[in-house]
């Protein structure tokens, strides 16, 4: 058995003799003559769903039925919110896994794991990539598991799953062999659907429902199954596991009750705040207004609202805060439609502005901000002017956006930021998330334990509770038993409790992927915290030496740990010899530093001593999308000094989140992962 490596890039398969992209998982392979091995014998697929968490597990069996050895690359796309908790294959009766080791410094300079490259994989909604680096032989079979745990979207009331089969389309269709889905509730389970409608429901009761499907064969490029659970009150439903020798972990989900009426509804006093200086002149200034004037064309009727336009100067529409009358709406969307850039850009004196207006009362209070300017930011002025528990969204239009304060005033301020490309509308972003916030029924809500035995509880700030929504946190917890979990806020008839008993289990083997979901929270937590800290400074270290173990304790790939190929024995043989003598640059010649990256990060190539024809550098997302090029040249210089400002071709800066650099040299492609912190 040979060396394997585990990568993100979805957009290397695309690449292969221009095959078409199949991934049900699928086994894309190619003999020396370009020969395309058979695709998939079998694939049998198990999911068990609890509550909204889903557990699937799909085993496959290849063979290359060509006369030569094969290369071959397995790919799954991985659902969003969805980790993938195990990964194996089996080649002449040896099962093989994989393991997570430290990337050393934790600058991710590449080669300090193992003499191999070390691609990273991730835990959220990317496509997972298992590049097999030597051959498989002629008629030879490979048999691939893959388990993958997520947390189902809950909206409108409505539970969904959904299987991807292929990314993009194509004539062949996807055969399944057998496929089982075992729902368990303990609310009762009814409309119960599946799209397309080729599995069939063997068994149901109240609180549990069985589908099966054999011979399953489709072109559709996903299949799911939706159904909805009755909740008569604010329910909590807690899934617990604790390993042996350790502290537990649960996973609480709060769902309100189904049949909520519009009244139960929390009354907003929204703020919308608009830039108007002159940067905003053009495309900017107009998705601003069309962002507007589409919130105020859904307001609620019972929604209090007002709006401001600033630029120098900041102008409110209103003395206070009016209702959504049909008259007041109009004249809204009249001043909206009049806005015009002029002077420069306040952003302090409009959003003190904007918070002096707000109360602490029976509304939920929220600004929504629109902006591409660049400003001096007094955030603990505004956290002291803020005494409404205001949320405060962040709309950042362009490529002039300040990043960092702007995500920070959201964060700062239970909202969120977002940022879209001056070639792109924001009236997408913004109604997306508009809608989603219009129905609030609980506010300000609070959660409390008793016996106090739950500790390291994310999110740390509980978000409000809204209609058709769910709640989730997870968390840890010192002594296993029953524990009387109450949840208090606000809703419109005033302060509300509600009380659950919740039986924090003893047993290690029930609900494991739990530990993991609160890893993934934890780490997402420290590198937040890492991004204004110094490298390097003790607390930096003290953090990322945390999500190092994190990283390796829960097998999790992060900046700092990568997925391995190293030989593992698994439950089911003992690993062999695992060898390969092939060059990877991105693995072995490539250094970053920093990185995870704030600004920006140098990167250094040595080519020398390779063939350094057609030679490319460049920057990919994870859904294989060209974010930068830094090289491109015929007849490349021995070593390449570049660096990359964390901008994407157009000059605007990228989110947060994992990105690959990959390397090209004469079409082969090498790739490690950068990680951007905002």
């Amino acid at each position: 058995m040979r060396r394997m490596i585990i990568t993100l890039c979805s957009w290397l398969l695309s690449l292969i003799v221009g095959m078409p992209l199949l991934i049900g998982g699928g086994l894309i392979g190619f003999d020396v003559n370009g020969h395309i091995p058979k695709r998939s014998d079998t694939l049998v697929i198990s999911t068990q769903i609890h509550e909204q968490v889903a557990v699937t597990t799909i085993k496959q069996v290849f063979t290359n039925s060509t006369m030569l050895p094969a290369l071959a690359t397995y790919g799954f796309a991985v659902p969003a919110n969805a980790m993938v908790t195990k990964f194996r294959w089996k080649v002449r009766n040896t099962w093989y896994s994989t393991d997570t080791r430290s990337s050393g410094t934790g600058r991710r300079s590449g080669g300090r794991a193992t003499s191999l490259d070390t691609f990273s994989w991730s835990f959220g909604a990317t496509p997972f990539i298992f590049m097999f680096k030597d051959t498989i032989k002629a008629s030879e079979a490979i048999t691939v598991e893959l388990t993958y745990v997520e947390l189902l979207p809950f909206d409108g009331g409505l539970v969904e799953y959904v299987y991807p089969l292929k990314r993009v389309a194509s004539t062949t269709a996807m055969t399944i062999n057998r496929w089982q889905i075992d729902i368990r509730s303990a609310n009762a389970v009814s409309a119960i659907e599946t799209t397309p409608s080729m599995i069939q429901v063997i068994e149901q009761t109240s609180q549990r429902v069985v589908l099966r499907g054999t011979s399953i064969r489709t072109s559709d490029p996903s299949i799911s199954v939706r159904f909805k659970p009755r909740y008569d009150n604010l329910t909590m439903n807690v899934l617990s596991t604790k390993p042996d020798q350790e502290d537990g972990y649960a996973l609480m989900l709060a769902v309100p009750r189904t049949d909520t009426d519009d009244e139960d509804v929390l009354p907003k006093r929204f703020t919308f705040v608009i830039d108007r200086s002159g940067s905003m002149a053009g495309n900017r200034l107009g998705h601003a207004r069309a962002a507007a004037r589409y919130c105020v064309e859904h307001l609620s009727a019972q929604d209090l609202f007002n709006v401001i336009r600033f630029d120098n100067v900041v102008e409110p529409l209103h003395d206070t805060h009016v209702p959504a009358t049909t008259t007041n709406i109009n004249a809204a969307l009249e001043n909206i439609s009049s806005i015009q850039p002029r002077g420069g850009t306040d952003i302090m004196a409009a959003l003190r502005t904007a918070l002096s207006m707000h109360k602490a009362d029976g509304y939920v209070n929220v600004i929504i901000f629109l902006t591409d300017g660049t400003a001096r930011i007094d955030h603990d002025a505004l956290k002291t002017a803020n005494n409404s528990n205001t949320r405060i969204y962040v709309f950042g239009v362009g490529h002039t956006v300040n990043v960092d304060d702007l995500s920070r005033i959201g964060k700062d301020h239970n909202g969120k930021a977002v940022f879209v490309p001056e070639s792109s509308s924001s009236v997408d972003a913004v109604s997306e998330l508009f809608d989603f916030i219009k129905d609030p029924i609980i506010k300000n809500p609070k959660v409390s334990f008793s016996p106090d035995v739950v500790y390291d509880v994310y999110p740390q700030v509980i978000p409000d509770v809204y209609l058709g929504q769910q709640l989730v946190l997870v968390g840890r917890y010192r002594k296993p038993g029953l524990n009387t979990v109450t949840v208090t806020g606000s809703d419109s008839r005033g302060p509300v409790g509600s009380t659950f008993l919740a039986d924090l289990t003893n047993d290690p083997n029930i609900n494991t992927f739990v530990a993991k979901i609160w890893a993934q929270y934890r780490i997402a937590l420290l590198l937040e915290l890492m991004g204004p800290e110094a490298q390097g400074s003790a607390t930096w270290m003290e953090w990322r030496d945390e999500i190092i173990r994190l990283g390796q304790t829960y097998g999790i790939a992060t900046p700092f740990t990568s997925k391995v190929d190293v030989p593992l024995p698994d439950a089911d043989g003992e690993a062999g010899s695992i060898t390969h003598d092939e060059i990877v640059v991105a693995g072995e010649r490539c250094k970053v530093s920093p990185n995870p990256i704030i600004q920006s990060t140098s990167i250094s190539v040595d080519l020398s001593d390779l063939d350094r024809l057609n030679v490319r550098v460049e920057i990919i997302g994870l859904q294989g999308n060209v974010i930068a090029v830094l090289y491109d040249a015929v007849d490349a210089a021995e070593q390449l000094n570049l660096t990359w400002d964390s901008k994407d071709q157009f000059g605007i800066p990228v989110s947060a989140g994992a990105y690959q650099l990959v390397i090209t040299i004469d079409g082969r492609r090498s790739t490690t992962m950068l990680h951007v912190l905002r």
